[in-house]
C-alpha cells in the first residue's frame, strides 16, 4: 500500500479510501463514489459536505481527519441532500488537554459542524454515516478536539 503522502490529492488508495484535495471547499458525496468507502481529510480552509439523500440503502459512508482542520469549520449538511434529512445519533469526544463528552442527536438534527477546538475535528476524528431508512441517516463519531467538549449537531 502506498504512503499516504505519496498520494497525489484527489487520487484513489486501495480499498476505494480517496483523499481529499486539502483547499477543496465543497463535496457532495454520491453512493456511487463514497458508499463503502473511506474519506480521507486534510482540509485547509472551510469545507461543506453534503451526504446522499437518506433513502434506506444502507450504504456506510466513513470519513477520517488526518490532518487537523484549519481556515474554516467543516459542516456535514444533511439538508442539503434533501430538505427533510436528518442525522440520529451519537458523538464520542476526547479532549487534548480539556473535558471530554458525549453528545446525542436532537430529533431534528441536520448538520455536523466541526472546528478543530470544542467541536473537534482534530486529527483522528472519525465519522460514520449509515443510510438507515428514507430521510434518516445513523451517525457515529469518535471526535477529538480542545478544550471542553461541546456537541457538533444542530438544527438549521
Amino acid at each position: 500500500m502506498p504512503n499516504i503522502n505519496d498520494v497525489p490529492p484527489g487520487q484513489y488508495l486501495p480499498q476505494r479510501t480517496h483523499l481529499l484535495p486539502a483547499a477543496a471547499t465543497t463535496l457532495t458525496m454520491t453512493a456511487a463514489l463514497h458508499a463503502g468507502g473511506i474519506l480521507l481529510l486534510r482540509c485547509t480552509g472551510g469545507l461543506t459536505i453534503t451526504p446522499p439523500p437518506a433513502t434506506g440503502t444502507f450504504n456506510k459512508y466513513t470519513i477520517i481527519v488526518i490532518t487537523t482542520i484549519s481556515g474554516g469549520d467543516v459542516l456535514i449538511d444533511a439538508k442539503l441532500a434533501a430538505a427533510s434529512d436528518i442525522f440520529a445519533g451519537n458523538c464520542y469526544t476526547g479532549s487534548a488537554g480539556g473535558t471530554p463528552g458525549t453528545f446525542g442527536t436532537a430529533t431534528n438534527s441536520n448538520l455536523a459542524t466541526f472546528n478543530a477546538t470544542t467541536s473537534g475535528g482534530i486529527a483522528g476524528t472519525w465519522i460514520e454515516m449509515i443510510d438507515v431508512k428514507t430521510n434518516v441517516m445513523a451517525i457515529r463519531i469518535c471526535n477529538v478536539c480542545s478544550g471542553v467538549a461541546i456537541t457538533p449537531f444542530s438544527n438549521h
